[in-house]
Order: structure tokens, then sequence, then C-alpha cells
């Protein structure tokens, strides 16, 4: 079965799972939120080549830029580097402070796990609403669940 963007990204910020996962794993839901900021970017982008390299730090910036949900997050310095690429490759942010509480504290350089979670549900509702992103969503197929092991789990269409 083939899922699109729209379905895929209706998955990654799916408000119970979200909440569970800040709930009993707070430290780490950083590193899926990481990732999930990203996938953000390169959806608000339509770039038809979605597993092109080399782009990520622009795409995070554009989507934070973009999205009044995540508008807060412009006030961080760097927050690829220190965040996302911090989690991402070595599982230890880089000069950010994480919490699990519901509030950021900019001047601090503390964001919290509740509240960056919400701002991302936030932020994917938003996207959704963009016409040319709806569209894009709901055109671009990219993942394939199959029922064995072997086969591929990424298409590109």
């Amino acid at each position: 079965m083939k899922k699109n963007l729209r379905q895929v990204g209706d998955s990654i910020f799916n408000k119970k799972k979200m909440s569970q996962l800040t709930k009993r794993y707070p430290y780490q839901s950083f590193v899926v939120m990481s990732a999930a900021l990203e996938f953000l970017g390169k959806c608000y982008e339509r770039n038809p080549n979605f597993q092109e390299s080399g782009h990520s730090k622009t795409t995070c910036e554009n989507v934070i830029n973009a999205l009044p949900s995540l508008q807060e997050y412009k006030c961080y310095s760097d927050l690829y580097h220190t965040l996302r690429c911090g989690m991402l490759h070595a599982f230890t942010p880089n000069g950010i402070v994480l919490t699990r509480g519901d509030r950021n504290d900019v001047e601090m350089n503390v964001i919290g796990a509740r509240k960056f979670c919400e701002d991302l549900r936030k932020a994917w509702e938003e996207l959704k609403q963009i016409p040319e992103c709806k569209k894009y969503l709901l055109g671009t197929e990219i993942l394939e669940v199959t029922g064995t092991v072997s086969g591929s789990t990424l298409t590109q269409s």
C-alpha cells in the first residue's frame, strides 16, 4: 500500500502519539521532532526530489521563517546545528538545553519538549492549509508499505 506525504505527515504529527512520546521519553522525542522539523521543511519547499541531500540547513531555516507556529524558533541561534544536527547525528544537543516542559526560554537557550511538539503539530496543520502544499502533499507518494521484509519501503513518483 502506497502512502502520500499527507498520510505520512498525519502519522508523524498525530497528537496522541506525539503526546505519549514527549511524556514517556522527552529526551528521545527531540530526535523525532528534529527529523519532523526537516520533514516539514521538505514538504514546505515542495521539492520533487524529496531525498535530495545537502539542503537540510536551508530547508529547516525556510520552514521556521515561513510558518507562524515556528516563528519563536527564529530567535534561537542556529537551531539547525544546535538541535537538529546535534540530536540526529550525535544524540546530544549542541549548546541548547532541552526540557520536558511546556515553555521555551530563548534567553536561557531552553526548549521544552511539550511546547516544541505542540508547535510542530500546529505548523503541520498550517502547512496543510497552503494551497500549493496541499496539492503536493496529496500528490506525492513517498512510502510503500509491503507485507514482507523484502522489497522497497521508499518509492518516488
